[in-house]
C-alpha cells in the first residue's frame, strides 16, 4: 500500500477508534461493487487496513467490470 494512503488509514483509523465500536465487524461478510473505482478501491483499502490492524477477520468480496485492471491494481 502506498505510504500516503497508508498515513491516511492510520489517521483515520486514529479518529475511529475512539467513537465508533470497529469490533462489530468482526467475521463481517462485505461486498463492494465497482472495485476499480475511487471509492471501491478507498472502501477496499479501508477494510482491509482493518482487517491488518484490528485482525477483525473481515471477508471481502469485490465486484468489478475490469478483473484485469483489477488484479494489476491489487
Amino acid at each position: 500500500m502506498n505510504k500516503i494512503i497508508l498515513e491516511d488509514m492510520d489517521f483515520v483509523f486514529n479518529q475511529l477508534k475512539n467513537t465508533v465500536d470497529l469490533a462489530k465487524l468482526k467475521n463481517a461478510s462485505i461486498f463492494i461493487t465497482g472495485g476499480t473505482g475511487l471509492f471501491g478501491k478507498l472502501f477496499l483499502d479501508a477494510f482491509l487496513f482493518l482487517n491488518y490492524k484490528l485482525n477483525l477477520n473481515i471477508k471481502i468480496t469485490v465486484l468489478t467490470r475490469n478483473y484485469e485492471s483489477f488484479i494489476k491494481k491489487y
